[in-house]
């Protein structure tokens, strides 16, 4: 079998070597199959300027000639000359469409190996070019589809078709749809480019080019034009990109309660994506729910939403949660409006019938979604998330939290290089990072002094579900993240919180439950929950100063 990159070289080769038999009337049409290298052949054949064999004896030198290898190669080269002459016959409608039906029917029938001798850059300019014949529809619908098969049987050919110009004349045939077929085809196309060139699609407005019109389409086709638009929110820059996604955001919101299991997926992934880009920018994270996130995303990880939702897999579950979290520990704002709108609750009952913890607990519900470990570590990471981190020297004593790593509102360490020290584009996100997190969380600490009731709610929903899950058989990572969220909200709940109403705690109850874990030969563990010992010591000494 001949690799990708001996196929591109051999190509090129046979562009390099080929001579002219047309009329010198003809030149102008073949200027991509002239020979470029003919002194180079001079010199190896005897001074000859015009060898046809170059490419052959170049063949033979390693080991065996065009047609040996790829017997189709000889005829189709020769079948593309014709073609290319006939896709340039300006003024002749008629001979181009011809060339282009009898372009797209080789196309579909041949693989890359066979398409050996044909020229990107030759046909790629004129195909975009008869894109643009508005007089004539058939020649652009044609165009499009043998564009679309160019990408889809030759990957390689996908950068040409962009530095091309290809990009903004597929958009705008979404933009304004006056053909079903070219709209759709152009739809097509765009799923296969923004594969390798997902950046470039999202400078052209290809986002809103898949979802403006979507309704329009068959299921089949809106799969198509969110795997698109997933495909463009896994290669998002850097740089601030919001004002190209910000139109989008709205259809995808609305898409997470679409009956199609697949088009939630897609559209989760994409505001997942979306969210984790603008982690450190709350204004645009508060831009990012202000148009009913929230509440869609909630419902769709709520067992009792899920039931009248379409289903969601696995991994969209796990992307749901991950955005959830990424919203509210980037957005005083936004985790506010989760406590309000009772994702507590929520995370009490999923976590009451949670499979993976059946065997120790109650029997499990078939209703839970959580079926893994994996996923009862981001629900428990996410309960974690939904209080503010403790402020240094807001305690008698250190919190271990940050240090452990266990703090989740806190963003985690950028990576580091080789030699142990992060580059200065690292260091310089993670700082910012940092400013955010803290600054969101010091907003939160304000909100719940503010309304404690938003944190009795929270109290009296999870506390008790948290400490059964530490219990539980289940691993080291998921208690330190509820046995962080019970230390959290022993440090801001006031101390006559703990004592009466909903989230009253049950001193046996909570003696029994540390004594077991201080004796933890996880030191970690038994690390928190000295520092849990510590806190309720601190608001029993409170609640004896104020009884005096």
């Amino acid at each position: 079998m001949v690799s990708r990159e001996e196929l591109e070289a051999m190509r090129q080769d046979a562009y390099d070597h080929d001579d002219l038999d047309e009329d010198d009337d003809e030149e102008e049409e073949e200027e991509d199959y002239e020979d470029e290298d003919d002194e180079d052949e001079d010199d190896e054949h005897g001074g000859d300027g015009h060898d046809p064999s170059g490419l052959q004896a170049l063949l033979r030198r390693l080991g065996g000639g065009l047609e040996d290898m790829i017997p189709a190669a000889g005829q189709t080269r020769g079948r593309l000359k014709e073609i290319l002459a006939g896709l340039r016959a300006d003024g002749d409608d008629t001979r181009q469409v011809m060339a282009l039906n009898e372009l797209c029917e080789l196309l579909v029938i041949s693989s890359e190996e066979s398409l050996i001798t044909l020229s990107v850059d030759a046909f790629v300019p004129v195909l975009v070019n008869l894109m643009q014949m508005e007089h004539n529809p058939d020649c652009m619908l044609l165009a499009a589809r043998a564009l679309t098969s160019m990408a889809d049987i030759m990957p390689n050919s996908r950068g040409a078709i962009v530095h091309h110009g290809a990009l903004p004349a597929f958009c705008s045939r979404l933009l304004t749809i006056e053909y079903i077929d070219l709209a759709e085809q152009s739809l097509q196309a765009l799923e296969k480019l923004s594969q390798d060139h997902g950046s470039s699609c999202l400078r052209e407005g290809a986002m809103m080019a898949c979802l403006s019109y979507l309704d329009f389409f068959s299921l089949g086709m809106q799969r198509v034009a969110l795997q698109t638009a997933a495909n463009v929110c896994r290669q998002l820059p850097a740089s601030d990109c919001w004002d190209q996604l910000s139109d989008s955001v709205p259809v995808l919101t609305n898409l997470l309660m679409h009956d199609d299991a697949r088009l939630v997926e897609s559209a989760c992934t994409c505001l997942t994506l979306i969210a984790a880009n603008l982690s450190a920018q709350p204004r645009q994270l508060q831009a990012l729910c202000s148009h009913g996130l929230i509440p869609n995303a909630t419902r769709l990880i709520s067992p009792a939403g899920s039931a009248t939702a379409a289903p969601v897999g696995a991994s969209t579950y796990h992307g749901l949660i991950r955005l959830i979290g990424t919203c509210c520990k980037g957005s005083a704002d936004v985790a506010e409006q989760l406590l309000r709108n009772g994702l507590p609750g929520t995370l009490k009952s999923v976590l009451a019938g949670c499979k993976v913890l059946a065997s120790s607990t109650a029997s499990a519900s078939p209703a839970s979604p959580i079926v893994s470990a994996d996923q009862l570590l981001e629900v428990t990471t996410l309960a974690n998330q939904l209080l503010p981190s403790i402020q240094p020297g807001s305690g008698a004593s250190q919190s271990p939290l940050e240090s452990l790593g266990i703090d989740a509102a806190a963003p985690v360490n950028a990576a580091t290089t080789e030699n142990g020290r992060r580059s200065n584009s690292r260091r310089r996100s993670a700082a910012v990072a940092s400013e955010v997190v803290n600054a969101a969380g010091i907003a939160l600490e304000g909100i719940l002094k503010a309304e404690p009731e938003l944190l009795r709610e929270y109290g009296s929903n999870l506390t008790l579900s948290l400490m059964q899950v530490v219990v539980a058989s289940v691993g080291t990572n998921v208690k330190l993240q509820c046995l962080a969220a019970l230390a959290k909200f022993l440090h801001h709940a006031p101390p006559e919180m703990l004592t009466t109403g909903s989230a009253t705690l049950q001193p046996g109850q909570m003696a029994s439950f540390l004594a077991g874990l201080v004796s933890s030969r996880d030191g970690a563990i038994a690390q928190v929950a000295l520092y849990v010992v510590d806190l309720l010591m601190q608001i029993g000494r409170a609640s004896c100063r104020e009884r005096v």
